[in-house]
């Protein structure tokens, strides 16, 4: 509650009426400002307060398990290598360590800039962070490093690489399809899904699915920031169909709707996800052999030949997908929401 109280008072919003209704509902007055109208009519929401208490204690064994990112990458090596992330080495401390592989001798982070070549970028981001916190993606430019676009000498390079965490991931960067590319091509845009996986039988429940398109503010990730960063899109579970780009008017405080890209111009409402089916049944699946049961919110990206599990959030948000989609329309949904307490 004490988070609500803090967020509440360091946001404008449009009035005391505002406030009074956050504080009462335990949800944030821009969270409820995004959610579509007919879901904050109804009051079929998830309130964040209680969500995130849920979340904290039945996640916990879940958060242990697979928050790190390491842990990730190796368990979906195992389990569905397909889609693992292109994860090639992590630094501990000084130590460059690469994963897999015959020879796998270890280096210093030192080093890191020998595995930068043309053509061939890189992404760096903590281990143990979300939400797009301290990523970076890398590029070779001549005698010197684009970070996030910035050019710096090999000087400057190696000064930066001082100042990063003591324990952080390097992958390849992710080739996204064409059709993902042509919304916004300076980030990957991925499909955030949350699912459901039950602690009784260990059924999994897809949530809600939406498409979480990047933009200039968030590159090189695609964070939705409550509407501050980019933009979410309903995705049809059937049949993978796209909805309108939802943001946040903020002189107005209230939701906006785009049926195309606010800086591309590119067509989103209407469209429909390739590979959907395919994403939609890896998810599911994955999610039934969780190592632990709990709430996971899994960022996925397309690629032209198939899909890339870019992340496990072991702590998911919930305005990423309530902004789109509602979590409590189904029978299904409910029953499993409930036995975890959440609404």
């Amino acid at each position: 509650m004490s988070d609500l109280v803090a967020e509440e008072f360091r946001r404008t919003v449009p009035g005391p009426l505002w406030r009074l209704r956050a504080l009462a509902s335990g949800h944030p007055s821009r969270s409820i400002a995004l959610l579509p109208p007919e879901v904050r009519a109804s009051g079929a929401y998830l309130r964040q307060t209680r969500f995130y208490r849920r979340r904290a204690y039945y996640n916990r064994m879940l958060y242990a398990a697979l928050h790190n990112k390491i842990s990730q990458k190796l368990w979906l090596d195992r389990v569905c290598p397909e889609a693992a992330p292109p994860m090639t080495h992590y630094v501990a401390g000084e130590r460059l360590v690469q994963i897999g592989g015959p020879d796998r001798p270890q280096r210093t982070r030192a080093e890191i800039p020998s595995l930068l070549q043309p053509g061939r970028p890189l992404f760096v981001k903590p281990a143990d962070a979300g939400q797009g916190v301290g990523a970076f993606h890398l590029a070779q430019d001549g005698d010197g490093v684009m970070i996030n676009g910035v050019r710096v000498d090999h000087e400057g390079f190696r000064a930066w690489l001082a100042e990063q965490p003591i324990a952080f991931t390097v992958s390849g960067v992710i080739e996204q399809s064409a059709w993902t590319r042509r919304i916004f091509p300076g980030a990957v845009s991925t499909v955030r899904i949350m699912t459901a996986t039950s602690f009784v039988d260990r059924r999994a429940v897809v949530l809600g699915a939406v498409l979480k398109c990047a933009t200039s503010r968030t590159a090189p990730t695609d964070n939705f920031q409550s509407g501050r960063g980019g933009t979410t899109s309903s995705i049809d579970l059937t049949t993978g169909t796209v909805g309108p780009c939802v943001g946040f008017d903020e002189d107005r405080f209230e939701r906006t709707l785009s049926d195309r890209h606010p800086e591309s111009g590119a067509p989103v409402a209407g469209e429909t996800l390739p590979h959907w089916g395919l994403l939609r049944d890896t998810v599911a699946g994955l999610a039934a052999i969780l190592p632990c049961a709990g709430i996971a919110g899994w960022d996925v990206a397309i690629r032209d030949d198939g899909i890339t599990v870019v992340e496990i959030n072991t702590l998911p948000g919930i305005d990423v997908l309530q902004s789109a989609v509602p979590l409590l329309d189904t029978e299904a949904k409910r029953a499993i929401l409930t036995e975890m307490r959440m609404f």
